[in-house]
């Protein structure tokens, strides 16, 4: 499981929030990335259950892909 840029949303979404930067996709929930104001925010988002029970399992996926991107403890979660 990895963040991977999508392309389509990258165009759909423009500089709406920051500059996009992945997606992250998994069972019953979805993690689009950007990077602002100097740390990395994820918008997730669970598909018929809470949001914040389904990212559970893929902190880690995201925690490394912030410690990647240089941005090792700046990075925010933001529940849909």
């Amino acid at each position: 499981m990895n963040v991977e840029v999508d392309e389509e949303y990258k165009a759909a979404a423009g500089g709406l929030f920051g500059e996009y930067m992945g997606t992250l996709r998994g069972d019953h929930v979805r993690a689009d990335v950007f990077r602002r104001c100097g740390r990395l925010v994820a918008y997730v988002a669970g598909y018929g259950v809470v949001p914040a029970v389904a990212i559970e399992p893929y902190l880690p996926v995201l925690d490394s892909y912030a410690d990647r991107q240089g941005m090792a403890g700046r990075l925010r979660l933001i529940f849909t």
